[in-house]
């Protein structure tokens, strides 16, 4: 009997025992369904300042901080993996929350498809991305600034052609903000109507860009005559529907590829390491902590001594100057206003204070963006 008491004794223990194991479970679902609805809101934050949804230092620093304190309860190691699989929730959550539930972010460049700043954006944003095609690059400010495209994708420099001036001006006439930056490797083929001849091209149409990276090869080939394109992919365009075997452009191979053109010259470009930078613009600023590249635009004083006074100043407050361009003011004769890059840790902070310090070593002055920098991607381009 006594046997009988005892078996039911620990019946009703395990009973009790699994109850309370199903009460914690319980509590844990509406702790981690707690935990998704912050990460809903980290995920609205990011999407707002365009940060991205990876932190991996954050990460890394939040599962180091959980194995610590499960080792100070006595609890194995696997806990981390627990963490892996919340992390890997709240990241799921949160992309879907930055790509946007209710309709694709939508991003303007100058062309049309195939150009390279089409294939920029697609580099910035993903496929998923909807991309609104635009004649000039104005338009593409004017696009974001109006809100019709979340973001603008442009061409700012060319490492044989050097700064796209017009983007320059651009960047100071309207409110945007540079919020990455991106270098893609780019090459430049020669491409023309199948039937079409190397020695038969008289024309050669293209962006003024690719046909100042490609001038040795027009120079070689003094039979043919440049002329000027609003994009490379639009010129692609327009050989392929002017039926003349005597035109060509210079684009991208995807450009010719997806006009239907054959390759008449493979890589047309005097560089072989021909990179141009583009940058992704937005009406507001990306505020990550790991921004490690900033750039201002400013007006000086018409004295002697005021430039290199204010280079001085920035290096003074441990900046890093990688960059510095001088586009005329319209309106005041034979003066500048200065575009000037900067790199390195905590390259926002450094700036504003250096700013902040002695605001009348400038006649005007405005931050363009503190943003991550990512570096050209070593394989060759197809753009």
């Amino acid at each position: 009997m006594d046997s009988e008491k005892e078996a039911v004794m620990q019946k009703n223990a395990l009973t009790d025992a699994r109850e309370k194991i199903d009460q914690i479970d319980r509590e844990l679902l509406d702790l981690i369904r707690r935990r998704m609805d912050v990460a809903d809101e980290v995920g609205t934050y990011k999407r707002e300042h365009h940060l991205p949804v990876l932190d991996e230092q954050r990460e890394q620093k939040l599962l180091s901080d959980r194995r610590q304190r499960a080792s100070a309860l006595g609890l194995p190691d696997d806990v981390e993996e627990l963490f892996g699989v919340l992390l890997k929730m709240s990241r799921d959550r949160q992309k879907a929350i930055v790509r946007g539930t209710e309709r694709p972010r939508r991003a303007a460049f100058q062309g049309v498809p195939g150009a390279n700043s089409h294939m920029a954006l697609i580099s910035f944003l993903g496929e998923e991305a909807e991309s609104i095609a635009c004649d000039r690059f104005a338009d593409v400010f004017a696009a974001v600034s109006g809100g019709e495209a979340d973001f603008g994708v442009v061409p700012i420099e060319n490492s044989y052609a050097g700064s796209v001036v017009q983007v320059l001006d651009l960047l100071s006439l309207y409110d945007l903000n540079i919020v990455a930056e991106k270098s893609l490797p780019v090459d430049h083929m020669l491409a023309a109507l199948p039937g079409a001849s190397l020695d038969g091209i008289r024309n050669v149409y293209s962006h003024e860009q690719a046909l100042a990276q490609c001038a040795p090869f027009l120079q070689d080939h003094p039979q043919m005559t440049a002329q000027p394109f609003y994009n490379t992919a639009g010129a692609a365009a327009f050989v392929a529907q002017s039926g003349d075997l005597s035109a060509a452009a210079l684009c991208s191979e995807y450009a010719a590829q997806l006009y239907g053109l054959k390759i008449l010259y493979r890589n047309a470009n005097a560089s072989r390491d021909n990179t141009t930078r583009f940058i992704l613009v937005a009406p507001e600023p990306y505020v990550g902590e790991d921004a490690n590249k900033a750039a201002i635009v400013f007006s000086l004083v018409h004295k002697p001594g005021t430039l290199a006074g204010v280079m001085s100043h920035f290096a003074a407050h441990g900046l890093n100057m990688v960059k510095i361009e001088s586009r005329p003011l319209k309106d005041r004769k034979f003066e500048y206003r200065f575009f000037v890059d900067f790199e390195g840790a905590d390259v926002r902070t450094k700036l504003d204070k250096a700013i902040r310090v002695d605001p009348s070593l400038f006649t005007g002055v405005r931050l363009l963006g503190a943003y991550v920098s990512q570096e050209p991607r070593p394989e060759r381009s197809t753009l």
